[in-house]
């Protein structure tokens, strides 16, 4: 890993409050794992990994409460009511959510300026492949 990736390493497990060993190991298996991917995607990807180990219980209550609100939509969009254009796309828990806003101040994670750029909507197309549990629609 080059020094300056080792750098930026360190800040991010300093703003995600996971040990740095923990992050170093997921993060080295995910870059291999994962050659194709960003240094960004990585980063996504091994906080939501560490968060998911680290916090078991929370996931499985989230677990639930996806189901129950994949449960509650109208269609298979994910409408909030029958005459509503609005519909939600991602329910993330707060505590994985403030990891990935800290970690990833710029662009904001999952930004969505209008129009969306076409890296916004490659990060969201990406987050929505590699992240089903996130997603509350059936079809986007």
């Amino acid at each position: 890993m080059k020094e300056a990736d080792q750098i930026k390493l360190a800040e991010y497990v300093a703003k995600a409050d996971f040990s740095a060993d923990i992050y170093r190991d997921i993060f080295g298996d995910l870059v291999a794992k994962h050659s194709d991917e960003s240094m960004r995607q990585h980063t996504i990807r091994a906080i939501i990994e560490i968060w998911m180990r680290r916090y078991p219980k929370e996931v499985r209550a989230f677990e639930e409460q996806m189901r129950k609100t994949k449960e509650t939509r109208n269609d298979k969009f994910a409408s909030a009511g029958i005459n509503s254009d609005q519909r939600t796309v991602f329910k993330i828990p707060e505590s994985l959510w403030n990891r990935l806003s800290s970690m990833l101040p710029d662009p904001a994670f999952l930004a969505q300026s209008n129009p969306m750029t076409e890296e916004e909507k490659d990060e969201w197309a990406w987050f929505i492949r590699e992240f089903p549990l996130f997603v509350i629609p059936e079809k986007i």
